[in-house]
């Protein structure tokens, strides 16, 4: 399974598992042990509304020990970013907006609102969100860490890159030279995402589709995904009330 092609269908969910949910939402402090690296990348970037600590909900760490499970013992979890407040989701909105506005000039403002949308929700904006994915806690970005040679697997793309080779299916397709890839690494990215999405997937998590590393569990995202009328509310109170 693990080596299937990346598809983004996902099984209905039950009560029983939105129950699991629920009974294991509380706000934690995700540590870094010898398989989870924390990276914190915002918080090491300086945007506001950062932490040095990584807050998440207990079952996405319940789940990513799962993941962990099945995963061989050499491979690591490089997490990014988990939780994300209002302010930080709106400096990031900001940050993307900019590059992509130096990389293309021409583009209108409305362009650019569209473009970036794709990669970044806006905090401000409830029509597509009611939660922002990761001010819920359920969204996670992450990537594997292959621990005997110390290096990450090469998924394509740097982590939060804006461009169409971060969708997390587009390795799929036949093999196009043209973008400087030689073939054989094309197929090594291709099966480093199916290894990371599949494994993901099994114990419950979905991706978004524009974002090889990000990951969602019990977010509005999810509940899209897996027709849900329940999905986390924002953990926004829970951070502060842990952290002060």
């Amino acid at each position: 399974m693990i080596g299937q092609a990346i598809c983004h269908d996902y099984q209905i969910i039950d009560n029983k598992a939105v129950d699991w949910l629920q009974q294991h939402s509380a706000c934690i402090e995700l540590k870094a042990t010898q398989r989870i690296i924390c990276s914190n990348e915002y918080y090491q970037q300086k945007l506001i509304g950062t932490a040095p600590e990584i807050y998440t909900r207990q079952s996405v760490y319940l789940k990513l020990l799962m993941v962990l499970e099945q995963l061989d013992p050499y491979l690591a979890l490089y997490i990014f970013d988990s939780y994300r407040s209002l302010a930080c989701q709106g400096a990031l909105f900001d940050q993307i907006y900019n590059e992509l506005n130096q990389a293309h000039p021409e583009w209108s403002n409305e362009q650019l609102e569209v473009e970036v949308r794709k990669y970044v929700a806006h905090p401000d904006e409830p029509s597509r969100f009611a939660v922002p994915p990761h001010n819920s806690g359920g969204a996670i970005d992450l990537a594997l860490v292959d621990l005997r040679a110390n290096t990450a697997l090469d998924f394509g793309t740097g982590f939060d890159d804006p461009t169409v080779l971060s969708q997390t299916d587009y390795f799929e397709q036949d093999y196009q030279p043209e973008f400087g890839i030689s073939l054989e690494r094309w197929q090594l990215i291709r099966q480093n995402r199916r290894l990371l999405f599949n494994v993901m997937k099994r114990v419950g998590f979905v991706n978004f589709t524009s974002e090889w590393w990000h990951y969602d569990l019990g977010d509005c995202l999810w509940a899209k995904s897996v027709q849900s009328s329940w999905f986390y509310p924002s953990m926004e109170h829970d951070v502060d009330k842990l952290s002060g």
